[in-house]
């Protein structure tokens, strides 16, 4: 097991703890490579950086800086969706997407957002396209919540449950501590689950 993995088990087994992520955030500034890296250690520090009360409050600066750095976290879940909305035929016609990462807007840790994915379901043969809405437009548009908590994504929430192979595939390797929540458009929730150690 690489240290990274043995890092990871450790805040995973230890979660509320704050000592075993400042030594992950360590072990990123002198290991890391790339901007998730040095993000995911940047957001430990300032979420770890003083106790505020119980429960999962972070510090107010951890906040601000999840409304400028949020996608910083995200890049696979981020390149997903721009090199999706890339491919819209008809030059960004949909409301909620625009070049570039998805825009969200953050709740207390959670940020609400629209992430588009390619629709399972599109096709041009017209008689369908009349009879099922959802196979009209080649891009998907998916409400998901991400929930952040010092350092990293505690838990992602999506509304689209044939997106789960995609979206776990996304998070699988930028958010390995995440847990994941699916539900189907009758709101049946499917069971959360953990992706890695």
């Amino acid at each position: 097991m690489t240290d990274r993995l043995l890092l990871l088990k450790a805040i995973d087994e230890n979660y509320t703890e704050d000592t075993p992520r400042l030594m992950y955030a360590d072990w990123l500034d002198e290991h890391g490579t790339g901007d998730l890296d040095k993000a995911t250690s940047e957001f430990v520090r300032v979420s770890c950086s003083r106790r505020v009360g119980s429960g999962k409050r972070m510090p107010k600066e951890a906040y601000k800086w999840l409304d400028d750095n949020w996608v910083r976290l995200v890049p696979t879940l981020v390149a997903q969706h721009t090199k999706t909305v890339a491919t819209d035929p008809e030059g960004g016609r949909f409301r909620f997407f625009h070049p570039g990462p998805p825009m969200g807007i953050r709740t207390g840790r959670c940020i609400n957002t629209r992430v588009g994915i390619p629709n399972p379901y599109y096709t041009t043969n017209p008689l369908v396209q009349h009879l099922n809405e959802t196979a009209r437009t080649p891009i998907y548009s998916c409400s998901v919540n991400i929930l952040f908590w010092k350092g990293f994504v505690s838990t992602f929430h999506c509304w689209s449950s044939f997106s789960r192979p995609i979206f776990t595939e996304c998070m699988k390797e930028d958010q390995p501590l995440a847990y994941f929540s699916f539900e189907d458009r009758s709101g049946n929730a499917k069971k959360a689950t953990e992706i890695i150690l």
